[in-house]
């Protein structure tokens, strides 16, 4: 018998030998590898259309991460909550379930953490209420919770993500995530992420142009494409301030997040946007959590006080989740009257 035969013969043993071991049902054509099997073996083409493909599957479902409360956890003389996890400053949460809410909370309505310490947190009507409370602006109070309520009461985070398993090595801060709710299909940066108890909480963007609701989550894809198809890149966010009797009116404040989860955001509170003066400082607050605290690197900036564009640049200071705009390089302080205003363009790392 020739070589040449010896092959053939021993190709078609092995081809029969193949498909003995492993059956057809095995294989699997479905180009976004959406089983998520290990029993499943992808055909060269699957395997192609899926490493070319800018969105993947995410494979396990996402669920809003949620806690519930019970009436230790609420603290009517101090309205405090007690929260499993640390919870940043305003961060959106509602309340869900089907008991009787607590006095003073609405069931389904957003608010916005104001932290007291890592398990509490008090809540803001508003961002800007929220920021008030922080800051200690006198007149502005925190939800006041008359009551405790009864039956099931559930915390939603309405920012944050749970499913299981370590997903660490999977995502990253700055991936771009798409995902159906409210029969839509909604975009959003990914942010964060935080190991617990063999599960991962995921922390996703929440701004003006997409919000996650307490309704079921479905159709879960990640991209690390800068600008996978669909994806806006560009974002609105509503700042709060600190500063101002008036803030500016809050219309022309963008931010997009690169993929190497570098965050540039857009501020124009100059000309038409500017606001009513009340303090010398001149803060406002961030659509993401600076890495590391502090890290803005293209600080500076053009500033109005007291109505007069100011011919020295000033610059602008990140800090976790707020920015710091500085009059000049003297340290000047802004006037007490008067509009002010700023152009910033910044960046920062998102944690």
């Amino acid at each position: 018998m020739s070589d040449q035969s010896k092959f053939l013969r021993i190709s078609k043993q092995a081809k029969t030998a193949l498909a003995e071991q492993m059956p057809l049902s095995y294989l699997d054509t479905d180009g976004m590898l959406a089983a998520d099997s290990d029993s499943k073996v992808p055909s060269q083409k699957a395997a192609k259309t899926y490493i070319d493909s800018p969105w993947k599957p995410a494979g396990a479902s996402w669920v809003n991460y949620t806690e519930p409360k019970a009436d230790g956890d609420f603290d009517i003389v101090n309205n405090t909550i007690k929260t499993t996890v640390d919870v940043p400053m305003l961060t959106p949460v509602c309340f869900s379930g089907t008991g009787t809410m607590p006095g003073g909370i609405a069931l389904g309505a957003a608010y916005y953490a104001i932290r007291v310490d890592a398990s509490h947190i008090r809540l803001g009507a508003t961002v800007q209420a929220a920021y008030d409370v922080y800051n200690g602006v006198s007149g502005v109070s925190p939800v006041d919770i008359t009551s405790l309520g009864s039956g099931q009461r559930i915390l939603v985070f309405l920012n944050r993500v749970i499913t299981s398993g370590d997903c660490r090595e999977t995502y990253s801060p700055g991936y771009r995530i798409k995902l159906t709710q409210d029969a839509a299909v909604k975009y959003f940066y990914l942010l964060g992420m935080t190991y617990l108890d063999g599960n991962t909480i995921l922390t996703l963007s929440y701004d003006s142009s997409y919000k996650l609701s307490v309704n079921g989550i479905a159709g879960v894809y990640y991209s690390w494409f800068a600008n996978p198809p669909g994806f806006p890149l560009r974002r609105h966010w509503v700042s709060a301030y600190k500063g101002f009797s008036t803030p500016p009116p809050g219309t022309v404040k963008n931010y997009q997040i690169a993929i190497d989860g570098i965050c540039r955001f857009f501020v124009y509170d100059t000309a038409a946007y500017t606001g009513i003066s009340n303090a010398a400082d001149y803060k406002l607050t961030l659509p993401v959590y600076a890495h590391g605290g502090s890290s803005a690197v293209y600080p500076y900036c053009a500033v109005i006080d007291n109505g007069v564009t100011q011919l020295d640049l000033g610059y602008c200071g990140v800090g976790l989740f707020e920015c710091t705009v500085i009059k000049n390089q003297q340290l000047a302080g802004f006037a007490i009257s008067g509009n002010k205003g700023a152009r910033v363009h910044g960046e920062c790392y998102i944690s």
